[in-house]
């Protein structure tokens, strides 16, 4: 009770009897005391005005903080909106209470009814037979939900069946409760200037003549709805999306897996008839099937080498498919790396004299360890970066080295080639990825060789790279294996399967 009130009381109680006259004085004591506008009936108004005060704000804390715990526990937006009705209806003493929210951000004509509770048994038996979930139809007066978002402020209708579905109106004017609703309150619900919906309150008391209080009580739970309607609404939109996400996955999955199963079949299809195509053109180059003439020979040479390419980009296909499908096997063995080396390069010197460039193996003094790997599969690896740097240098040199580096063998390729630009060194070992204008220095790469090699090496426990300073001036690629007896390196002996591993390039 406030000090003005209090202030008050005494004030009428303690008055001077002076004030009036002494020949009135006991007349009109009683008067002053117990007539109508006498202190007692003066006083007994007071309170009762601040009891109700007093209750209403109760109630209000009581609500909120009903309303904080639903907001804190509840999730998905029927159930929190379901819970904040029923907790408005029973506190704050509405026959109906409801919210309904626009299906979108463009605040259309759609509306969703999120909840409508009654703590009135007549209207709750008519609830429980989910009439919500038939609700095809908005707020029938949609008009007066977009007039109290665009005002600001609260709006007072006329008993209830503009405001309600029509099927519901409908069952609710059949109740005893349903004569005697009144009026109904509509309250624009709203978070950071985004118009979120309206909570409506229905009552058999006309909600004209609310007092201050309960005026305040309403206004001062709107923020606490509004904030766990939107709560709500942002964690429906993220599922939506993740849920948008995962069957997009799943399709692409689908699709992804459908590519390969297309690849390795197109690529089985024409490897044989290729690898016969490159046989019999061998054949004719050595003079099996008679002489060659001197104006056929650059012409089949042509042939030769496009069959050999189209098999080399055949045989990454396939390994492609085959790593993306858990396929491809590896057969553990010991390996001579530095022998390996050596003799890729004497294999490839012819390629690299008809460019004019110098192709070098750096022989180390101390004898190499051996590493564990798959013969075939690291040959493949070595090969294809000696011959990547004999492709893209045009002049000087490349030079082949294998160092031992602690528990690792490292086999470096250098050339004095076209370089390779910081932001391309990160996509050179992407599938189907050529960098820094390849097309205009060799036609035949595939963006594959890097690729299938990084998944190769890495499941050797090992890794490859390319280090270069920038276009024009070169560049080295390293692989590294762990060697054979290091804690790094795979047991001799043992299959293990390359495949693909989701973020991986």
């Amino acid at each position: 009770m406030s000090n003005g009130f209090l202030g008050k009381i005494k004030e009428l109680l303690f008055m001077r009897v002076d004030k009036y006259p002494k020949s009135k004085k006991k007349e009109n004591n009683d008067e002053q005391i117990d007539g109508e506008g006498g202190l007692l009936s003066q006083v007994n108004r007071e309170l009762y005005k601040r009891n109700a005060e007093l209750a209403i704000r109760n109630k209000t804390l009581a609500l909120l903080r009903k309303l904080d715990e639903v907001s804190m526990t509840s999730i998905g937006m029927e159930d929190m909106s379901s819970r904040v009705t029923i907790a408005i209806g029973q506190e704050l003493g509405y026959e109906l209470a409801a919210i309904s929210v626009f299906r979108n951000d463009n605040n259309d004509d759609k509306m969703r009814w999120l909840s409508v509770t009654s703590p009135v048994s007549e209207i709750n038996k008519i609830l429980k037979k989910k009439t919500l979930d038939n609700f095809e139809e908005s707020l029938q007066n949609v008009d007066i939900a977009k007039e109290a978002m665009r005002e600001h402020q609260a709006h007072v209708i006329d008993g209830y069946s503009s405001v309600y579905p029509v099927s519901f109106v409908e069952q609710v004017a059949k109740t005893s409760v349903g004569k005697n609703l009144k009026s109904s309150l509509i309250y624009p619900l709203s978070q950071s200037k985004q118009a979120l919906g309206v909570l409506i309150l229905t009552a058999s008391r006309d909600l004209n003549n609310l007092s201050q209080y309960e005026r305040e009580a309403i206004s001062g739970i709107i923020g606490l709805v509004s904030l766990a309607i939107y709560k709500s609404k942002i964690y429906e939109d993220l599922q939506k999306t993740t849920e948008d996400l995962r069957e997009a996955n799943d399709r692409l999955a689908q699709l992804d897996k459908a590519k390969s199963e297309f690849l390795s079949i197109a690529s089985h299809q024409l490897y044989t008839p290729l690898t016969a195509i490159k046989g019999y053109l061998s054949m004719v180059q050595e003079g099996d099937y008679g002489k060659v003439s001197v104006k056929q020979q650059p012409i089949m040479e042509i042939l030769y080498q496009s069959s050999e390419r189209l098999i080399e980009l055949i045989k990454n296909l396939l390994d492609v498919s085959r790593i993306e499908s858990g396929r491809l096997e590896l057969s553990l063995r010991s390996v001579d790396l530095a022998k390996m080396a050596q003799e890729i390069v004497t294999e490839l010197s012819p390629n690299a004299k008809k460019k004019n460039l110098v192709l070098n193996f750096h022989q180390s003094e101390a004898g190499m360890p051996h590493v564990v790997a798959d013969s075939q599969r690291i040959r493949q690896v070595v090969l294809n970066v000696v011959d990547n740097a004999i492709k893209y240098t045009n002049s000087g040199q490349v030079d082949v080295r294998v160092i031992r580096e602690d528990d690792f063998l490292t086999f470096s390729v250098q050339d004095t080639g076209k370089g390779v630009t910081a932001e391309d060194i990160g996509r050179l070992f992407v599938k189907f990825t050529r960098v820094g204008g390849a097309e205009k220095y060799h036609t035949d790469g595939s963006g594959l060789g890097l690729y299938v090699a990084r998944k190769i090496c890495r499941e050797h426990h090992g890794d490859i790279w390319v280090d270069s300073p920038g276009l024009g001036r070169g560049s080295t690629f390293f692989v590294r294996l762990p060697i054979e007896g290091s804690k790094d390196a795979l047991p001799v002996g043992t299959n293990v399967t390359v495949g693909y591993k989701p973020g991986e390039n």
